[in-house]
């Protein structure tokens, strides 16, 4: 049987207002909607609210934690929590979990690793490794230190013939799947400003918006995700009914600079009045401007 938000602050020992202000700002912990629009929670959330609550105490940053596995959030907190148990005395942080906020050493060889189990197409080590650094580092490090290098790393070594091209489709797939479960989650809870992602028409490269996207989600904006090779008529249709405030487009470095710039100003000329136009990328324009919400 689901519960409602204050049957589960009472099994959790969370107050109410707490877990609305982690729906907000994390889309955590996850909700349903009855007929009548009521937020209702799967009786299987408890125990991670337990653990999460449990890790806060223990110094841990809540956005680390809401998007951890639960067999991560056990090894981190000592096993599964009691009601209350929250509230109890603190233990020592238990540094071999890879969700410590104790500073841990980077997978041997650094990306060079991950590499590695791109070679190996192994897929679970991949995702370990991107979310131990995620929780040692930061959301905004691991975007600026790991996943952009990495991207590049990969088409390095697909150009030089480390990587064949499955290879590289199979790190994008999984670096694609990793940071929409980071941001999918707290975009769909904010109530902030409405931005919209895509890229422009023949650009079929992505994965940049889904790292814009951890940027403004995790800064309050909610997002409507196009994904690539939008038509320009259909964008500025997205803008009107939505009431968007920021457009923002991903350009590759294969991108035809010419191409980019008159699309861009043809696109600008079909957004109202106030709504940003924002380009990143290593394709963008020299002079573009940045996003809303800070650095991607």
């Amino acid at each position: 049987m689901n519960l409602s938000i204050g049957a589960l602050s009472n099994a959790t020992g969370v107050p109410a207002n707490t877990l609305r202000t982690w729906q907000r700002r994390y889309g955590f912990p996850a909700a349903a909607r009855t007929d009548g629009g009521q937020r209702v929670y799967a009786p299987e959330c408890v125990e991670q609210v337990r653990l999460v609550a449990r890790g806060i105490e223990l110094g841990h940053r809540p956005a680390h934690l809401v998007v951890a596995p639960l067999a991560d959030l056990r090894a981190l907190c000592g096993g599964a929590t009691e009601p209350g148990a929250a509230s109890g005395p603190r233990p020592a942080p238990a540094t071999a979990s890879p969700l410590s906020i104790v500073p841990t050493p980077s997978p041997p060889g650094g990306v060079d690793a991950w590499l590695g189990f791109v070679a190996a197409l192994d897929g679970e080590s991949l995702d370990r490794a991107f979310r131990a650094e995620l929780a040692r580092a930061g959301l905004d490090a691991f975007l600026d230190r790991w996943a952009g290098p990495f991207l590049e790393a990969v088409g390095v070594a697909w150009a030089t013939g480390r990587l064949q091209p499955f290879q590289e489709h199979f790190a994008a797939e999984r670096l694609r799947e990793f940071l929409v479960a980071c941001w999918r989650p707290m975009a769909e809870s904010n109530v902030g400003p409405v931005a919209i992602l895509t890229t422009l028409p023949g650009e079929r490269h992505g994965l940049g918006l889904h790292i814009a996207a951890c940027s403004a989600a995790a800064a309050g904006w909610r997002i409507i995700f196009l994904g690539v090779e939008t038509p320009l008529p259909d964008i500025a249709a997205c803008v009107a009914q939505a009431g968007a405030a920021a457009v923002l487009v991903s350009v590759s470095s294969a991108a035809s600079a010419a191409q980019v710039a008159w699309d861009l100003q043809a696109l600008q000329a079909r957004l109202p009045v106030g709504v940003s136009l924002v380009v990143g990328g290593a394709g963008a324009p020299a002079d573009a401007s940045p996003p809303p919400w800070g650095k991607p």
